[in-house]
């Protein structure tokens, strides 16, 4: 019986405590070696949600290990004891804190405190921390007890309201703070310890020390320690691997280490130790990695090569794993069959705040005869909103590597970055269409009237109807797109326009300006990210910034060696995730076709802004020394 029938048979999920676990808020579990808890909920994150002894809370996932056979629990799963999710006393999930508790709960990785974004410096290496001054470490962690998620789970997950939260555990989970490992000592036998150590350069800046630095073969090792758990590293290597290997050669080198074979030399007793606390446990974390990486960080394109490498994956799950009797090989064929049938393998596709209905649309009189002032700037800001979230959501991380968004590519060839350019195309669009509706109107009063409108949208895209007291849309990009629009020469120069746009219309103008300003690294934006609750579109730009920065800054080899500048990597890792976090929260907003419709057509026919410049000189031509003078003393009444 696989693990996956074994599951359904024993009528929950439960997993067994390989280390102890002391919890540091009220809403995560403490447990014990050996503990068998049950499971409630899985995020992507690696932060589940489980009851042991009739508590509940969240707890990381990386210190227990599925009970895949039903003989293997307790008397007391089978008598019923401890199948007791519905009744367990639910920690804080309903968080009531003041806002400026330092402790919410597991709420998931918070913007980060400071929002000024510190310039990378140019240099050889750069130390292995967080680069992209955004959030602590915006992984998928998508702030457990804080959502309504769509998983694999046997019940529903808590709900609340979202807020800040102690990260302390995050930073256990995600590698940051101390994993749980056999840490080497004087008296650690040498056939016990890594095999590629002097190949791994150090950065001690940090605390605890992180890689810098290795051969593709002792990052292969740190990614498979048998010691050791750093999902944090293991994360950023299955993010940006394809910048320093392929999918093949990784596999491959998989493969050898899950093959591994002992030292000449040894004792029975010796060997004995080295399966068991060596051999074992590498193959293990072998088929730990490839299970995230099949199940949630698959990014390979769907070829012939891919499919191949996955029957590959699978033929080795079926005969080498499973022959070894290494836990893992039945969730490992069921994810691999996924990939080959074309689904989407893992446990999180998307979710939606828990406390957000769904707004009925405001809709035109004559959705037949559209006309764009008939659009109540609301339901365009969130016609647009879907648009754009569909498009940001479809970015993967190998999309974001080497700069693939820059490169030419060449007839009949894949691109390597389809969804980043859809996104950046469609911002494009959008701002050519703004500037041609605008110039599309001989008359001043009607031009001000379509600034006002576009103007208003670019607010309601922000904030939403605050008179409605509805949260923010938070689409920054749909924002941004319009404000590029509006300063853009064509629409720039018509100051008789401009002169008679009302000042309250100014005032929002200057605010949405101010607030996406590059002064001071795009501090006032960022602070509003920062605050801003998901869902939430950011401004892609900075992020592509970043990415070239990254790229272009930093050495891939460290100078004077042949290692892989990981600290490199684990900057780009960064950007992705903080990426990645916004994709994960969808909008519950409802899908009005015909104007979506309208506006996409509308936008993809609209004329590029550069050849714009004669239509606004043609609604509102120079004015020579002469007319100006005429124009001035009639404005001022004398004519």
């Amino acid at each position: 019986m696989n693990s996956i029938a074994s599951t359904a048979a024993m009528g929950a999920m439960y997993v067994r405590a390989l280390y102890d676990y002391e919890a540091d808020d009220r809403a995560s579990l403490s447990f014990h070696e050996g503990d068998v808890i049950q499971v409630i909920t899985q995020l992507e994150s690696g932060w589940w949600d489980g009851v042991i002894h009739g508590v509940r809370g969240w707890f990381p996932n990386n210190y227990c290990q599925i009970i895949t056979s039903p003989d293997d629990l307790p008397d007391a799963v089978h008598n019923g004891a401890l199948d007791n999710a519905e009744e367990a006393e639910i920690y804080d999930h309903n968080y009531d804190q003041d806002d400026d508790s330092e402790k919410n709960g597991p709420a998931g990785v918070p913007r980060e405190d400071s929002f000024t974004r510190t310039p990378l410096q140019r240099g050889e290496t750069m130390p292995y921390e967080r680069p992209h001054q955004r959030t602590e470490s915006r992984t998928a962690s998508v702030r457990p007890p804080l959502v309504t998620s769509q998983l694999l789970s046997e019940g529903e997950p808590p709900t609340g309201n979202l807020r800040k939260g102690d990260y302390s555990k995050v930073k256990k989970i995600l590698g940051e703070g101390p994993s749980p490992q056999a840490p080497a000592t004087e008296d650690t036998p040498e056939f016990l310890l890594p095999d590629y150590e002097n190949e791994v350069s150090w950065d001690a800046r940090t605390s605890p020390p992180t890689i810098r630095g290795g051969s593709l073969l002792a990052l292969v090792e740190q990614l498979t320690h048998h010691d050791k758990l750093d999902s944090n590293f293991n994360n950023t290597f299955l993010l940006t691997y394809r910048s320093f290997t392929s999918a093949r050669e990784l596999f491959e080198l998989l493969v050898k280490r899950f093959g591994i074979q002992p030292p000449g030399g040894l004792t029975q007793a010796d060997y004995e130790a080295w399966r068991d606390r060596k051999q074992k446990l590498i193959q293990f974390q072998v088929v730990n990695i490839l299970k995230s990486w099949f199940g949630n960080l698959w990014m390979e394109e769907d070829n012939k090569e891919s499919k191949q490498l996955i029957r590959d994956v699978y033929t080795f799950a079926r005969d080498t794993v499973k022959s070894t009797e290494t836990p893992g090989s039945a969730p490992l064929m069921a994810i691999l069959d996924q990939r080959l049938g074309g689904k989407e393998a893992g446990c999180r596709r998307m979710i939606r705040t828990a406390d957000q209905d769904m707004p009925t649309p405001i809709m035109p009189n004559n959705i037949k005869k559209l006309k764009l002032l008939d659009i109540d700037v609301v339901e365009f800001a969130r016609q647009l909103t879907i648009v754009e979230f569909r498009l940001y959501g479809k970015i993967k991380a190998s999309e974001c590597l080497n700069k693939k968004w820059q490169k030419k590519v060449a007839e009949g060839e894949p691109d390597p970055a389809p969804n980043v350019k859809a996104l950046i195309l469609h911002s494009n669009q959008m701002k050519n269409w703004v500037v041609e509706v605008i110039l599309a109107q001989m008359d001043v009063k009607k031009r001000v009237v379509v600034i006002q409108y576009f103007v208003s949208v670019a607010d309601a895209s922000a904030y939403l109807a605050i008179q409605s007291r509805c949260r923010g849309l938070n689409n920054f990009s749909t924002l941004i797109s319009i404000l590029s629009a509006l300063d853009t020469a064509p629409i720039a120069r018509l100051k008789r326009t401009w002169d008679q746009v009302p000042q309250h219309t100014h005032t929002t103008l200057e605010s949405v300006r101010r607030l996406m300003a590059s002064t001071k690294g795009f501090g006032e934006y960022l602070m509003a990210l920062h605050a801003a609750n998901p869902p939430c579109i950011p401004f892609f730009g900075i992020y592509l910034s970043d990415l070239t920065f990254i790229e272009e800054g930093i050495p891939s080899i460290i100078k004077k060696t042949n290692l892989i500048n990981f600290a490199k990597r684990a900057k780009m890792a960064e950007v992705i995730r903080d990426i990645q976090q916004d994709q994960n929260v969808e909008y519950s907003l409802q899908p009005v076709p015909e104007l979506q419709d309208y506006i996409l057509n509308n936008m993809q026919a609209a004329v590029n802004v550069h050849e714009m410049y004669d239509k606004s000189l043609q609604v509102e031509p120079r004015d020579g020394e002469d007319e100006m003078i005429v124009r001035g003393l009639a404005e001022s009444g004398f004519l």
